[in-house]
């Protein structure tokens, strides 16, 4: 699958690859991910990105492997609490050893068209959308478009709410604008690093799965209805009852 075909991933119907990793035609590497994240929802995943989450919070989504984090470069249209607009630092090991990952998180319509995206959220086949167009090597190295966004790779999140909690698709596309002959990107992102990418991303987002309800529970509380286990039943609570299951 390549890039220019990820418009595929608002349909929630079955593709060939939902979990792996295989080459594209320039060289690079596509890496698929499908997992269930069982107490989260759409707004939960667009709040967490939304937080800006600082080195604790990075580090608890993933302890061990997840080792910075630090969020810059808001752009003018920024939106407190919206992720769109803003550039993730990160530092990671995702099993080759500690190495930096940048992501420009830009408005998902810009690449799959508004109309696309409307859609999808009303046929149900994409609750929460978020891309970046990222690098994943030395900062040192990183290039840049005429907007000073970070360019070379590519990641869409796609959330879909179910009775059973967020499904999600995690896509990432490396090396797919780096403009080298095929023989050399290949070099450049080997086989090895999308496993790594694909077993990390598994790992990650299953444990973020437990640690966004209490972030998200802390600074809703209010909105959700003040939602109790054992307190009073308050009709006008949001919160789903599997929410915090």
């Amino acid at each position: 699958m390549e890039f220019s075909e990820a418009k595929r991933l608002l349909d929630p119907a079955p593709m060939m690859l939902e979990t792996g990793v295989e080459r594209t035609q320039n060289g690079g590497l596509h890496v698929a991910m499908q997992f269930l994240m069982e107490h989260c929802t759409a707004d939960m995943l667009d709040y967490w990105f939304g937080a800006a989450p600082d080195t604790l919070m990075y580090q608890l989504w993933h302890p061990g492997a997840h080792i910075s984090s630090e969020w810059k470069e808001f752009t003018p249209d920024h939106v407190p609490g919206k992720v769109h607009g803003s550039t993730h630092y990160s530092t990671e090991d995702v099993g080759m050893g500690a190495s930096d990952a940048t992501l420009s998180f830009i408005d998902p319509a810009e690449i799959l068209g508004k109309e696309a995206l409307d859609e999808a959220k009303r046929a149900g086949g994409a609750d929460v959308v978020l891309y970046a167009s990222c690098g994943m090597e030395p900062r040192e190295n990183l290039r840049r478009d005429e907007k000073g966004r970070v360019i070379g790779d590519h990641q869409f999140i796609i959330g879909r709410d179910t009775p059973f909690g967020l499904a999600v698709r995690l896509h990432f596309w490396l090396g797919s604008d780096v403009p080298l002959p095929k023989e050399e990107v290949e070099k450049m992102f080997p086989a090895e690093l999308g496993l790594g990418i694909m077993n990390h991303g598994l790992n990650e987002f299953h444990i973020l799965g437990k640690v966004i309800p209490s972030f998200y529970l802390k600074d809703r509380w209010s909105d959700l209805g003040a939602p109790e286990p054992f307190g009073k039943s308050n009709d006008s609570a949001k919160a789903h009852p599997r929410t915090f299951a």
